[in-house]
């Protein structure tokens, strides 16, 4: 079993002030004007730092999970090829973050770190911003060389480097072009590899919606799913959602419509334009005296878990595909985070879930530490009062074994965090199965 964790890599490039607030525990910050730098695996001044150092170790120590050494290594390579080159922008601050709270017990079970790569240009002047996002694509993608890189006591996954540019003309402009690092490492391999990327971004930017509608189609033939008619897409900033209008029959509706998620989440996936979130839709056709239409739902995140075998088809169905039932009088609730809710909302499990299944990362990191604690562990059952107000309370574990112990202590605190849709009425009572494929 490998343990998943995320850390990002922010550089920010001039102006410090431009930057957003960092989330998350800072693994490492070089702060290269006032030449100050801290590390999680330094020697600390309080008690928190103080168990890290204890779980991290000594240098060389066997019982040392995590180090920043590879990514001081990256870091100064990156660092000295811009001295060279001396672009336009050149970083001020480095920071190391881990995005969410990392404890001692985190870092005992790491073996899989993904980093993510992030600089701000600000300024970067129109005319030469293009061709210094395209440098900036190769330098680091050198600077990184590979994007795996198997250490003494964890892998290294370098997912993505996030270039985000800053144009002050009239009114400020704010461009964000995300870039999978193995693409980058490749651009740098080749002469004029990262204008050939933003090139290829660009077109598939533009043609957004019959590209992902067609890669779609593609993928529908794949999965051998009927489609009627051409699946439609849509983009709105930095989410999209696709329906998809299929021939299904009663004996074979639950694989049917597990295909046409898993076609459009691979569709999507074709293009590296696509944004992180996404909705799903299914629209089945089943003969039932006449035609029967069922409609299906499901995030984009949970299929994309499918695609890579990280869930299987029935816990896909079973916790978080959501029928969309027309109900007189029943209002349906959205999970997105702007909405507060509405007047006369009716609390429905399948919403709940739909927050659960989009922040299942959170929940799934409580598992696998449990795992690490308990290899006979098999999985437990959440139970939680939803209330109307949005929020999780009295979280606790329907296995008696499982109580009060810290697998309950991780979830309570990963479910205080989320915000769930306000509804009308009294607290109502949810329980979430949590299952995880070894």
């Amino acid at each position: 079993m490998r343990v998943r964790v995320a850390v990002l890599l922010v550089l920010l490039c001039f102006s410090a002030e431009a930057s957003q607030p960092r989330k998350g525990t800072a693994l490492m910050e070089n702060d290269l004007r006032a030449g100050k730098k801290t590390r999680i695996d330094a020697a600390g001044g309080d008690a928190l730092d103080a168990e890290m150092d204890a779980v991290l170790g000594r240098a060389g120590a066997k019982s040392q999970s995590f180090s920043t050494r590879e990514l001081e290594t990256i870091e100064q390579r990156l660092l000295g090829d811009l001295r060279r080159e001396r672009p336009r922008a050149t970083p001020h601050l480095i920071v190391f973050v881990y995005p969410g709270r990392i404890t001692p017990e985190k870092l005992k079970v790491l073996s899989e770190v993904f980093v993510d790569l992030e600089i701000l240009l600000d300024p970067c002047e129109r005319s030469v911003c293009r061709d210094a996002v395209a440098r900036h694509i190769e330098l680091v993608g050198r600077a990184v060389g590979k994007a795996e890189r198997q250490t003494r006591m964890y892998t290294l996954v370098f997912k993505n480097l996030i270039l985000r540019t800053k144009v002050t003309f009239r009114d400020a402009e704010v461009d964000e072009f995300r870039v999978p690092m193995t693409e980058a490492v490749r651009a740098a391999g080749r002469a004029g590899g990262g204008r050939a990327w933003l090139d290829n971004m660009a077109n598939s930017t533009a043609q957004f919606e019959p590209l992902v509608a067609k890669a779609i189609a593609r993928q529908a033939s794949k999965y051998r799913v009927g489609l009627i008619g051409a699946p439609h897409v849509g983009r709105q900033g930095n989410s999209a959602d696709a329906v998809l209008k299929i021939r299904a029959d009663r004996s074979r509706l639950q694989s049917q419509v597990i295909d046409g998620f898993a076609a459009a989440a691979a569709g999507f996936r074709e293009n590296p334009a696509s944004p992180p979130n996404l909705t799903l839709e299914i629209h089945a056709n089943v003969p039932l005296k006449g035609v029967k239409v069922q409609k299906f739902k499901c995030l984009g995140q949970p299929v994309r878990a499918l695609l890579d075998r990280e869930i299987d088809a029935s816990t896909l169905w079973a916790t978080y595909v959501r029928e969309i039932v027309q109900q007189k009088g029943v209002t349906t609730m959205s999970f997105d985070d702007d909405d507060d809710g509405k007047p006369g909302a009716v609390a429905s499990d399948a919403d709940a879930v739909a927050v659960l299944a989009e922040h299942f990362n959170r929940l799934r990191d409580c598992a696998r530490g449990e795992i690490a604690r308990n290899p006979r562990f098999g999985g437990a059952t959440i139970v939680f009062r939803w209330q109307p107000q949005g929020r999780a309370t009295d979280v606790q574990l329907k296995e008696p074994g499982l109580r009060g112990g810290q697998l309950q202590q991780c979830l309570q605190a990963a479910l205080s965090s989320l915000r769930f849709p306000k509804h009308d009425g009294g607290a109502k009572s949810v329980e979430y199965p949590l299952r995880l494929k070894r």
